[in-house]
Formats: structure tokens, sequence, C-alpha cells
């Protein structure tokens, strides 16, 4: 279960050591000429297995940064590829592990000057359990639309009927909100909506709103302040207001805007 994703700036190197030590690697990208099937670089030394590029190129490779030093020496850098000042990432590879015909790639220290390292990192928090029996989603696609435009949004389910189970308990809520920080929300639930294309057309659950503020930009699994009991084939809503339009949009999807202002997410 992946309880949050963080994206984080590739600038804010105390950040990325934060996240690091936290939770043990973090996702990001950069240019590299080099190849797994152990081409040679002329940005990579070999000797120290130090990476430093500062070109113009866009990132074309995905790798974990797993440490840091940031009295890594300049001076392990490449001759004419060197970065003006200390300090370097460790770098997670999945490229050969230094035998054969290839180079070690497994492991590289890569300069925090790297100008194609990608301009965010991404934090991945997973948990073995997440204590939920079941997830209502929009299930329409890998990608997500950012929109500059609506504050409130809402998101209309049925509940499941299936033999022995008499109720469920929604204790969660998941906000995809991918393009801004410190967002401030409020989650409200309505049951027993009188019409499906009114979200706000049911009971409100008022000991289930739940008001917070996100951190970084990112995918945030948000408990809910009380559970909301769920009866079988009945349908139940999810309103999600922000100070600022932030949440994302399911990309595949389309949705009808009414005179609330909700449209779906």
């Amino acid at each position: 279960h992946v309880q949050e994703a963080q994206i984080i700036e590739s600038k804010n190197l105390e950040a990325i050591k934060k996240a690091v030590f936290l939770y043990g690697g973090v996702e990001s990208s950069l240019y590299t000429s080099m190849s797994y099937a152990g081409e040679r670089s002329m940005y990579y030394n070999d000797k120290n297995y130090s990476y430093c590029y500062i070109g113009t190129k866009k990132p074309n490779h995905d790798v974990v940064i797993i440490g840091w030093d940031d009295n890594y020496s300049k001076d392990n850098f490449r001759d004419g590829v060197k970065p003006e000042k200390d300090g370097a990432w460790l770098i997670r590879n999945s490229w050969g592990d230094g035998t054969g015909s290839y180079y070690n790639q497994s492991y590289f220290w890569m300069s925090y000057e790297t100008f194609s390292l990608s301009d965010t990192a991404w934090v991945f928090d997973f948990s073995a359990n997440d204590g939920y029996d079941n997830n209502y989603q929009v299930d329409g696609g890998l990608n997500v639309a950012r929109q500059e435009s609506y504050r409130k949004l809402a998101n209309v389910f049925t509940t499941q009927t299936k033999q022995g189970v008499s109720s469920e308990d929604l204790k969660a809520v998941s906000l995809s909100i991918t393009s801004k920080t410190n967002v401030n929300y409020t989650i409200e639930i309505y049951t027993d909506l009188k019409d499906k294309t009114k979200p706000t057309s049911g009971t409100k659950q008022e000991t289930a709103t739940t008001t917070g503020q996100t951190t970084y930009a990112g995918v945030y699994t948000i408990p809910l302040k009380s559970a909301v009991n769920l009866k079988p084939g009945t349908s139940y809503s999810v309103v999600v207001t922000t100070d600022t339009p932030a949440v994302d949009l399911e990309a595949a999807m389309t949705g009808d805007i009414n005179d609330n202002n909700l449209n779906d997410i």
C-alpha cells in the first residue's frame, strides 16, 4: 500500500537528505550517456565511480539517491567536467555490478551540481498492511491532470453488495495534489445521496469532517476524523475543499460542473 508520495524540489538539498534518512531512498532522474552494456562516458570517472554532467540535455534515466557526502571532493570527478564545489549524492543504479563486461554502475557518486538532475525527487512511503479491506477509486488511467480553476470538488461512489458483508467503515480518503505545497483542505462525507449528480444531496456526516494541511506536493492517504458506516448498495460522496485550486483531476475522465462549483476528481 502506498501511504504517501512526496515530491521534493531537487534544489532543496536538506529536504532530500532528510527524506533519504527517514525513508532510505529518494527517486529522481538524470541525463546519462552511460550504458548498461559498459559503454564509457566522458562524464564518468572509472577510478572514483563519480559522475558529473553540466550540459543542458534533459533527464533520460531514473535512479535512487541513497546517501550523500557534503565533503566529497570536486577533484574526484573527471577532468573537464569538474563541479565548482564539493558535495555529491550516493546513487543506487540498476546497471551491472562491476564484473564481467560491466563497469561499476550499481553505485556511483553524482555531483550536487549535475545540471540534468530532474527538478523533482520522489519519495514513496509504503506499508505492508494498510489496514483497509476495500478501496473505492476513479479507475480511469495512470495520468492525472492538474487544474487551476476549482477549490471544491467531489467524487460519488456506490458501495458494493457482497454476501456476508452487512456494512463497511470508510476510514480514509486519498488526495492527489502534485502541483502545490502547503495546501489547506477540508474533507466532507455525505451518505445516502438522493441524487447521484448532486454530491451534497445526502446526509452530511459531521463527525467525519477532517481538516489539515499538506506539506510537500504529492499524494496523501488522510485518515478521517471519524469512520463513516456505509450500507451495501448505497451512494456516498467525498467532497474536498481547498484554500487554493490544487486537487488533481483524473486525466481520462470528464466531469460536469454544476451550480455548486463541484467537479469530478
